[in-house]
């Protein structure tokens, strides 16, 4: 008859404090998050709409980053914090300045040609703008102000005072103006965080670890499979990387970029006009439609890229004007 074990000692956890001190967990790091509010908007203008729903959101994470940075580090590095909040608070208000500037001589044209109109609203959109910062507002209104400007725009236009050209040009400058603001915001949030990492020192965990680095080596994540290994990527935007895909190209026009060898918006943008007008499928309206997809990202044609290498005929016939 097998022995019974008493029900004192049944349920009885087993003593364990012979197996050594518990291992101190490491608490994860605590992102402060705010409620964020939501502000109806209205925008009458096709591109300004096109240009809310790609920038608004990145701009808006760009600035929620400071926030994250604020909860998360000491006070070393509040100085750097600071200072992005300041620098990208300047940029905004530069870029508020320009477009103002800009819509005061459209409307000083107006008013020469004596021209009282309005636009028909009948193309407006409405968006539910999410202000999460304290800055969202004041970034909100670059849109806003963006599409007013646009919409002076097309009056000029549609009233015969500019033609399509210049109305092209004008608008793609003033889409840029705001393109441009998200990416030198993601450059001052990108520098906070490069100096508060500096000031925080380095867990074990994170420390480099000793030894042929061939087992260590890890290869460092970038915006897409296709970036070249002869790029130096430092000090270089990441939507370079990305494929040219992203730019939502009609089929027919992508295609041919590709089978040229301009796999990145990083070539795309090396191209001229000329050049890109050189390419087999490519006429006036492609070329507008990539151009128009560019200014989008706050990126025009003809730019030159320090030690960028040449994918197949692009860089030889597309580029060849930008003396790459």
């Amino acid at each position: 008859m097998s022995e019974q074990t008493p029900a004192s000692e049944a349920g009885k956890q087993p003593d364990r404090s012979s197996v050594g001190p518990k291992k101190r967990q490491r608490k994860p790091m605590q992102v402060q998050r705010y409620p964020a509010i939501v502000r109806r908007i209205k925008l009458n203008d096709p591109m300004a709409q096109q240009v809310f729903e790609h920038n608004f959101p990145i701009l808006n994470i760009a600035l929620g980053s400071i926030m994250a940075l604020r909860a998360n580090q000491d006070s070393k590095a509040e100085t750097a914090i600071h200072a992005a909040e300041q620098m990208f608070l300047t940029i905004i208000e530069e870029r508020l300045k320009t477009i103002d500037t800009e819509r005061a001589r459209l409307r000083t044209q107006m008013d020469e040609q004596g021209i009282d109109a309005q636009i028909d609203a009948g193309d407006a959109k409405e968006f539910d703008a999410r202000l999460s910062t304290p800055w969202s507002a004041k970034c909100l209104d670059l849109y806003l102000r963006l599409d007013a400007a646009l919409l002076d725009l097309r009056i000029l236009w549609l009233a015969n005072v500019i033609d399509s050209s210049q109305m092209r040009r004008d608008t793609r400058a003033l889409m840029t103006v705001v393109a441009h603001t998200v990416r030198q915001v993601q450059s001052a949030v990108a520098r906070a965080r490069t100096e508060a990492s500096r000031d925080k020192p380095k867990s074990a965990a994170e420390a480099p670890r000793k030894g042929n680095g061939a087992e260590n080596a890890e290869a460092a994540p970038t915006e897409s499979t296709e970036v070249p290994a002869a790029v130096n990527t430092e000090g270089l935007d990441p939507v370079l990387f990305t494929s040219v895909d992203e730019l939502n190209l009609a089929a027919r026009t992508a295609t041919t970029l590709k089978s040229e060898g301009i796999l990145l918006i990083g070539d795309l943008i090396r191209c001229t006009d000329e050049g890109l007008l050189n390419l087999p499928n490519i006429g006036q309206g492609s070329l507008s439609s990539i151009q128009d997809a560019l200014a989008v990202r706050g990126l025009t044609l003809g730019a030159q890229i320090e030690n960028w290498p040449v994918h197949g005929t692009a860089g030889g016939e597309a580029s060849q004007a930008t003396g790459s």
